[in-house]
């Protein structure tokens, strides 16, 4: 890991961003390594078809394994707009790569190496080029093809992460600076919030791994296993804040209701009709709260004419007989 690189290192100290950057940056509350790490894809599109760019057409999406003869920044001739060229050679012809907005991306794969470029063919004036493709530095092509497949013959490609994008700031930026602070390995040193034997019930992966697989799948199946983590995380610290909640509440100090079994059965007795098992259980509960010491959180639940105002009616009653006050609210009433 690079000794520079901390979790709550702040991105421009590592990385040279526009106003324009560095205000989208600001507006998405992304300040630290760690908030980047955190930045997660909202999808993920399928490796293209690997292709020779003297085969290439126009409009298609493709995938090319090529040397960079050259790389260069530039500014659009009326626009001003800081560009990246790279220049490109496969064994079959050149072409170029372009991106817009992004010049730090002639300096991703060093003129001499060898790139795996993904990305939409467009023409301008007659040149084909390849409009702000993803990248990443690869072996040379014949080494590279040869292991797009594992041993069992399944695909071994990336799938590319797609991030929200922003005014400033690209999907393909942020690949580019998340991957950069990946290769660091940062992410290993991250603590890992879930307890082991959690992680261990559920299946779920640790930290470190869920954060290569939500950022760099090779398989559909690890980019759901991440999403799949962070959304039980999610819930988790949900639980963990309400059950938090819930202890404060409860150790607050509480009115103790005594048993007045008989008094509550002379009222129920003055019912026009005979309360149902649930209704008598439901109040039973309710009563056993009130003795508890502490204070009640209890939904009563149930479908209309049920009798849920008839059991309400009765714990009020219970209350107001110990020598308390009640206050009764009808919902529907007020909403009327």
């Amino acid at each position: 890991m690079d000794s520079q690189f901390e979790p709550n290192s702040p991105l421009e100290k590592h990385f040279r961003f526009n106003p324009l950057q560095k205000a989208a940056l600001k507006r998405l509350g992304i300040v630290s390594a760690h908030d980047l790490l955190f930045y997660f894809p909202n999808r993920y599109e399928e490796p293209g078809l690997v292709k020779n760019i003297k085969d290439l057409a126009v409009g298609e999406d493709a995938v090319i394994y090529a040397k960079v003869l050259s790389a260069k920044t530039l500014k659009g001739w009326k626009s001003k707009i800081p560009m990246a060229e790279v220049l490109l050679d496969d064994g079959t012809g050149p072409i170029k790569a372009v991106w817009f907005h992004q010049a730090y991306m002639a300096k991703k794969i060093p003129e001499g190496h060898f790139g795996e470029f993904r990305g939409k063919v467009t023409e301008r004036k007659g040149e084909l080029y390849l409009a702000n493709p993803d990248v990443r530095e690869t072996p040379p092509p014949a080494a590279a093809k040869d292991s797009l497949f594992s041993q069992d013959d399944e695909p071994n490609l990336f799938l590319v992460p797609i991030y929200p994008e922003t005014r400033g700031l690209s999907s393909g930026w942020f690949y580019y600076h998340i991957e950069t602070i990946l290769k660091t390995g940062l992410a290993g040193q991250l603590t890992d919030p879930l307890p082991v034997d959690i992680l261990k019930k559920y299946n779920l992966p640790g930290l470190a791994t869920a954060l290569y697989w939500i950022h760099s799948p090779k398989r559909s199946a690890d980019a759901a296993a991440a999403r799949k983590r962070f959304a039980f995380e999610e819930i988790f610290y949900l639980q963990l804040k309400r059950l938090q909640d819930k202890t404060a509440y409860q150790s607050n100090p509480s009115f103790t209701i005594p048993d007045e079994s008989a008094k509550i059965k002379e009222f129920l007795d003055r019912f026009p009709f005979e309360p149902t098992g649930a209704q008598k259980k439901a109040i039973a509960q309710i009563c056993a709260d009130f003795r508890g010491g502490q204070p009640m959180t209890r939904l009563l639940e149930g479908d209309v004419g049920s009798g849920k105002t008839a059991v309400a009616a009765t714990t009020a009653f219970a209350v107001v007989n110990a020598g308390y006050e009640v206050a009764y609210l009808a919902p529907t009433e007020i909403l009327a």
